[in-house]
């Protein structure tokens, strides 16, 4: 047998039942609710809210099961790659090389991004990049270094969901009047209720353990409504790896994004308050699906004193990130060069004044 204890929303109070008039009134701050909306706010109390994030698999049932070398079909020179590299170039003719066999049966993705900025669109955002650096090393700004900036499709895993979120929160609202004698301050508290449902389409995880997730998500979003059915000849010219991080080890992280994100918006609906705490939350998903993508990235990354240092766009949109160093020498040398400078302005002043 269960007990349900009523106690007022308000403040915590007992409330008791009023013949009188048919509410339920709190005896401390002399809230009154209706007996019905009380039953429904202690209905869900008694809710356990909890998270439900599950999600429906692709098919994954392959095993590594290919060599890591091939033989260029234009010059018969050896390809060697690593074993996720779907696209390459030969070493010894620069023909394009596509191992078909990454990008085939359980391999093949649903969809790609095709590349819509160049190569040298890439490039001189690099270089707009770099001269807002003056201490940077000049390793950095070496045409060579430019000319390596490379086009990769990264293998991205696409999630897809609908969500109820349910979130609880303490609420108070302050209000302050004075007269003759005194100043008052009256604190209001609320107990505040949110559900709602929301669609989630298309939330991109890398699914390469080579590149860093905080690169891929700066560089965000990607219109995947421009994604077309994957074929290899997109692949032509460019970079290109298969997954070594399967959909059930990426929908972690979409879990965290998507509860996240349906946190922010319960959130955002709460308005005008003084304080707010939150109190419970749960998250609830249906209609799941994964769906395997390769989206464009322009990547370059540049090693120095021991550290590397990368710089990555979207391929798709010309959004980018990057990390660049400064340069001690180049700033001892701008240093020295204002010192002398303000020396001989110091020194010119002081021959014409005196």
């Amino acid at each position: 047998m269960s007990v349900r204890e009523f106690k007022c929303p308000h403040c915590g109070g007992i409330m008791h039942f009023s013949p009188e008039d048919g509410k339920v009134t709190c005896e401390y701050c002399e809230s009154e609710f209706s007996a019905a909306d009380l039953e429904q706010y202690a209905a869900v109390l008694e809710e356990k809210v909890q998270d439900k994030m599950d999600w429906v698999q692709p098919d994954e049932s392959h095993t590594a099961r290919e060599s890591t070398i091939y033989t260029c079909p234009a010059c018969g020179g050896e390809i060697i790659t690593d074993d996720v590299q779907a696209a390459t170039r030969c070493p010894y003719c620069d023909t394009p090389a596509v191992m078909t066999s990454r990008v085939s049966g359980v391999f093949e993705p649903d969809m790609i991004i095709p590349f819509s900025v160049t190569k040298e669109q890439a490039q001189q955002a690099y270089r707009d990049f770099c001269r807002k650096k003056p201490l940077l090393p000049s390793l950095f700004t070496k045409q060579a270094r430019i000319e390596s900036i490379t086009g990769i499709y990264v293998p991205f895993w696409l999630f897809d969901c609908d969500s109820n979120v349910t979130a609880e929160y303490r609420a108070t609202r302050v209000t302050h009047w004075s007269d003759r004698r005194f100043d008052y301050t009256k604190t209001d508290h609320y107990h505040i209720f949110r559900r709602g449902d929301m669609q989630f389409r298309a939330v991109p995880v890398d699914g390469s353990k080579k590149l860093d997730n905080a690169y891929t998500e700066s560089i965000e979003p990607f219109d995947c409504a421009k994604a077309v059915p994957f074929q290899m000849g997109y692949l032509t010219g460019f970079l290109a790896d298969k997954y070594d991080e399967n959909a059930q080890t990426a929908q972690q992280r979409a879990n965290e994004r998507i509860r996240q994100s349906a946190l922010d918006a319960a959130r955002e609906t709460v308005h005008g308050y003084a304080t707010l705490v939150p109190e419970q939350s749960g998250v609830q998903l249906s209609n799941t699906k994964a769906s395997y993508a390769l989206l464009p990235v322009w990547l370059l990354n540049t090693k120095f004193n021991g550290k590397i240092y990368t710089f990555a766009m979207n391929g798709q949109t010309g959004r980018f990130v990057g990390e660049l160093p400064s340069s001690a020498a180049k700033g001892a040398g701008l240093f020295f060069g204002l010192t002398a400078t303000i020396t001989a302005v110091l020194y010119l002043l002081q021959l014409l004044l005196f």
